[in-house]
């Protein structure tokens, strides 16, 4: 049977409890509309989604976490290629935690992993306590992407998947071409990403 993606990707939603990841994790991989309200997840929940990304078709398994430190082991980080580091954009609380969460990532993941910084619910513009300025200064010393998003609007959603996909299909280009790591995923299906 043939399979009808060139990369498959796993990418980790993490941040603390009710920052918007179940939201989010909606928003990138949708499933038929449901008036119910989003719940807590417990444990872990996860969504596919495809996407055409610089000529080739990217396979995007997207994980969501419970949201506590705890309950997310080494070995849940194995295999993955990018991460979602989110906190509430109306929540300072949540964005002084983002450090952990980045050094959580850092010390379970490989070095190869794509990070990225998400500031949810940026559409609250009177509720916000942390500004754009102050995650992108954050995420510019921590050397991760950073992006403003909101899982009730949609802001901002295509495009950080997309920006998050080129920046492992770039990853995954150089692995390549250094020959740090060969696959029978990614053999023969280069990309330049510009």
């Amino acid at each position: 049977m043939a399979k009808h993606y060139d990369y498959l990707f796993k990418v980790l939603l993490i941040g603390d409890a009710d920052v918007g990841k179940t939201s989010l994790l909606d928003k990138f991989a949708p499933t038929p509309a449901s008036d119910q309200s989003p719940i807590s997840t417990i444990g872990i929940d996860s969504k596919t989604r495809y996407l055409q990304v610089c000529g080739r078709r990217v396979k995007l398994q997207v994980w969501n976490t419970a949201g506590q430190h705890h309950t997310i082991t080494s070995a849940f980080y194995k295999g993955t290629r990018g991460v979602f580091i989110i906190y509430n954009a109306t929540s300072e609380k949540s964005f002084k935690n983002v450090k952990k969460w980045l050094d959580n990532v850092k010390n379970h993941s490989a070095d190869s992993t794509v990070m990225m910084m998400l500031g949810n619910n940026c559409h609250l513009k009177d509720e916000k306590q942390v500004s754009w300025e102050r995650g992108k200064q954050l995420a510019d010393e921590k050397g991760v992407k950073f992006m403003e998003v909101s899982a009730k609007t949609g802001q901002n959603i295509e495009e950080t998947l997309n920006i998050l996909s080129k920046s492992m299909l770039e990853q995954e280009s150089s692995v390549i071409a250094t020959g740090q790591r060969t696959s029978t995923e990614t053999q023969g299906s280069r990309c330049s990403v510009q």
